[in-house]
Formats: structure tokens, C-alpha cells, sequence
């Protein structure tokens, strides 16, 4: 039986730098917090050595291999033994007054399962990383507000298409009311696109999402191997979970007669995808996230049997298209940006044609 307050979860992997800055904050939240839970997944770097030296008042839950995210976000929802979970990644440094909003958020809305706050670069708080997001019929996110700066933003709570992982408030109780909702975190994607594909599950439900951008994380570094900003570079892992994940997605959550009519699109992107990354070196990254995506097909389509089973709402009145998050490409100046509009224009007027066909 579920007890009150929330538990505070944070996903660990060779993270070991993050930690003192991410649990001195959850230390200092406001609000009744009933534990602090740490998931590691296989960490090399000491972590959980540092944890149990440091932090005593933590459980530290071990799985002993690195499955990725997904499955240590699902293990801090069961571990829990509260309805409520603030799930964290180790780099995320939350805003004393941070739970706080988020609950008061949960509480004003009883459908409410999954409440986002606004996360700031960490080497710059004056500046929005992660503002919730629009819903591509790419396949892909609109960020909202990336690299605005929060003076320049509305402050008030805002439904929002889709959430990121790196911060949520969730409420399992009311997950579990989700129709075919499974593991709300689908281990297939590795990392990149489980938060997408979650938000789109819900939203495939009718189950809303919110944002409360006065309750603010400041977001560090990433992960190393797999984060663009770490370093400014394309590791192999990130070329490859690109390459594979989008089409997971794509396979899983649309109605065969969205994916169909959205193809052409999806090729279009598809070649920007494979020069980038092969701009970027990582063209072996490219292939071998497509040849497994082919080895995955199988469970790929038996999820997506299930998350059809829970379809409440067309996809036409979930997707759109509010241009590309093109962050790399817009790193190239002016003619980056060139670029940059002239696809936003050319995808538009096809999701125009195409959205009055389905």
C-alpha cells in the first residue's frame, strides 16, 4: 500500500561528478519527501561507492548492468512506496521550491499523471533547455523556448504535447488508470525517444500533460557517449540510437494510414539524418542502427499492437508541425539558419496536404 509524500528518484549511470551537486538539491527540497531513492545501472566510476559513503540516508538500488534509463525509471516506479514519484536524472539539479509547484499542479488537476517543470542550462540559468514540446509528424519534438531566455517567456502552467525524462513528477496510481499503458518507460528505445513514445501513449489515451515553468532543474552536462553536448561531438552510440529510434517510434505509435501518407516526409528526413551523421563521422553509426531496427522489427510490432489497443484520440488531432529542433545545424551561422528555414517551409507545406488527407 502506498504511503504519502513523494519519493524522489534518481536514475545513476558513471555519473559520479553529478552527485553531490543533485542530492545536496533534492536534500534541500520543500515538501514532504518520505524517501530518497537512487537506480544505478551498472556504474564504473564509483557511484555507488560514493553514494554509501556519503549519503547513508539513501536506498541504493543496484541492478548491476546498464539496460539504460528506461528500465531504471520502471524499477524507481516499483521500488517506490509512494503513489508519487519525482524521477531525476543524475545531472539535474532541482530548485528548492521546485516539488513544491509540481504538486500543487498535480493536485489542481485529478487527471493529471505526469507534470513537467523547466529545466535551464546549468552553465547559463538565464537561458531554457527543456520547455516541454510540440509534437512532430516527423516523429521528432518541437522544443519549446530552446535557448530563450525566461524573461522573455510566459511563467504560467501550460498543457503541453510532450514531456522530457530528464524530470517528472508522476503519479503511478493514475498511470495505472491508463488504458494498455505497459511499463510507462519502453526499455526497446535504450535512451532517446522513450519520452516522446510516452507522451504519445498518453496523449493516444486522452491523458493530458502539463508544464510549470516557475518550478525550474538546472540541467548539466548529459551523458557522456551518448550527450551532443558533451563534448560537441557525434559519438557512435548517439549516431546509432538516432538512426534506430525515430523509426521505433514511428513503427509503434502511428496508425498504419499516418505512416503511410507521412513516408515521403519521412525519407525526406531520413537523407538529412544519414549526411549529418556521415558529416559527423559516424556513417557506421547510421547503417547499424537501421540493421537493427530491422533485428527489432518482431517486438516492435507487437508493442505497437498494444499501444493501438489504447487509441482514443486520431492522430491528426495529436500532430502537427512547428518546425525543426535543428541544434546542430543552427550551430553554423547564417547559413545554417538558411538551411534550417527553407526545410521548416518545405515540411510545413507538406504536413498542410497531408494532414487534410488523413
Amino acid at each position: 500500500m502506498a504511503v504519502g509524500g513523494v519519493t524522489v528518484a534518481v536514475v545513476l549511470y558513471n555519473g559520479v561528478e553529478h552527485l553531490p551537486y543533485c542530492l545536496d538539491a533534492v536534500s534541500g527540497l520543500r515538501g514532504e519527501i518520505a524517501e530518497i531513492l537512487v537506480i544505478d545501472n551498472g556504474s564504473t566510476d564509483g557511484g555507488p561507492d560514493w553514494i554509501r559513503e556519503n549519503r547513508p540516508e539513501v536506498r541504493l538500488v543496484e541492478v548491476g548492468e546498464n539496460p539504460g534509463p528506461c528500465v531504471a525509471r520502471n524499477r524507481a516506479l516499483q521500488e517506490s512506496r509512494t503513489a508519487r514519484v519525482f524521477l531525476l536524472d543524475c545531472d539535474v539539479v532541482p530548485d528548492p521550491e521546485c516539488l513544491g509547484l509540481l504538486t500543487a499542479e498535480m493536485e489542481a488537476h485529478p487527471d493529471l499523471a505526469v507534470v513537467q517543470p523547466r529545466a535551464l542550462f546549468a552553465h547559463d540559468p538565464a537561458r531554457i533547455h527543456y520547455d516541454g514540446g510540440w509534437f512532430s509528424y516527423t516523429g521528432l519534438l518541437t522544443l519549446r523556448n530552446f535557448g530563450a531566455r525566461v524573461e522573455e517567456t510566459a511563467r504560467e502552467p501550460i498543457a503541453v504535447d510532450a514531456v522530457i525524462s530528464m524530470a517528472l513528477l508522476v503519479d503511478r496510481d493514475r498511470l495505472r488508470r491508463v488504458e494498455n499503458l505497459g511499463n510507462p518507460f519502453d526499455d526497446i528505445y535504450f535512451i532517446y525517444f522513450e519520452d516522446t513514445d510516452l507522451s504519445y501513449r498518453l496523449g493516444l489515451a486522452g491523458s493530458p500533460l502539463r508544464l510549470v515553468p516557475e518550478a525550474t532543474v538546472l540541467h548539466r552536462e548529459g551523458t557522456a557517449g551518448v550527450s551532443y553536448r558533451a563534448g560537441g561531438k557525434v559519438a557512435y552510440r548517439r549516431a546509432f540510437l538516432l538512426s534506430r529510434n525515430r523509426w521505433i517510434f514511428l513503427l509503434k505509435t502511428y496508425a498504419w494510414r499516418t505512416f503511410f501518407l507521412t513516408l515521403p516526409a519521412q525519407i525526406m528526413y531520413e537523407v538529412i539524418l544519414a549526411a549529418f551523421l556521415t558529416w559527423k563521422g559516424q556513417p557506421h553509426g547510421y547503417v547499424l542502427g537501421k540493421l537493427n531496427l530491422m533485428v527489432k522489427l518482431p517486438r516492435i510490432l507487437k508493442r505497437r499492437r498494444a499501444t493501438q489497443a489504447m487509441r482514443r484520440v486520431r492522430d491528426r488531432d495529436l500532430l502537427g508541425f512547428e518546425g525543426f529542433s535543428f541544434i546542430p545545424l543552427l550551430e553554423g551561422g547564417s547559413s545554417g539558419r538558411g538551411v534550417s528555414t527553407f526545410l521548416d517551409r518545405v515540411f510545413a507545406l507538406y504536413w498542410k496536404w497531408v494532414r487534410w488527407l488523413m
